[in-house]
């Protein structure tokens, strides 16, 4: 696995644990995309069995950052320029319309929760933790399509979680906009206080729409984008 190195992991969920530490690695770019994983090399480096080790594997297959190859094995998942597009396009359709019903009709739960998340990742930016923020970041966009109550949406939208993250944390290797962050999401929650769906809407499509044109940007020099 190269110059990688895991501890072993203790006794417990053991392909929860290992699929967080590999999920660790992947955000982190420790392990790149494209990159064969092998079996035995991790289930030896973990001290797992391969049952474990598989089983892990699964588990992040299905947040989309590893890919299963027939005969050939597993890899660490690609994004092509395409399904960057696609990602983003989805974003904007799920969380434009979770959006505008949030607004609509602005409970004092979302609010608060909202407020919370938004100093939260304030406080982030202000100690420049990037991976703080992009947690935040994420909550933020998930409590907004939360607020549509329909669990099929929110599903969905769950999918893109892991790619969408991992974008976040591509982009902060180009730019950072850790100064703006909190007071762009902080109009972001204060349109839908006001009960004003125009406005929110505008201002998320803007935000995602900004983003991904940032992070296409990248593709200009490099081959695939880490998920």
């Amino acid at each position: 696995m190269g110059e990688v190195t895991f501890t072993p992991v203790e006794t417990g969920s053991l392909a929860a644990r290992i699929q967080e530490r590999l999920e660790a690695a992947i955000y982190a770019g420790e392990l790149q995309p494209g990159q064969h994983l092998l079996e035995v090399e991790l289930a030896d480096a973990f001290r797992v069995s391969r049952a474990s080790l598989r089983e892990a594997l699964r588990l992040l297959e299905h947040k989309g950052l590893v890919v299963s190859v027939p005969r050939r094995g597993t890899f660490v998942a690609e994004l092509s320029e395409r399904e960057v597009r696609d990602s983003y396009t989805l974003r904007v359709l799920l969380e434009t319309y979770s959006i505008r019903i949030a607004a609509a009709a602005p409970t004092p739960e979302l609010l608060d929760r909202l407020d919370a998340l938004v100093d939260a990742l304030g406080a982030c930016a202000g100690r420049g933790d990037h991976t703080g923020i992009v947690d935040c970041d994420v909550e933020i966009h998930r409590a907004i399509c939360a607020a549509a109550g329909n669990e099929k949406l929110l599903a969905v939208w769950e999918s893109l979680v892991a790619p969408v993250r991992a974008l976040l944390l591509v982009k902060y290797r180009v730019t950072d906009d850790s100064p703006e962050i909190e007071k762009g999401h902080r109009k972001l929650v204060e349109a839908i206080r006001a009960g004003d769906p125009d406005l929110a809407e505008s201002l998320l499509r803007s935000h995602i729409v900004d983003t991904a044109e940032l992070v296409l940007g990248l593709i200009d020099r490099t081959e695939h984008l880490p998920i």
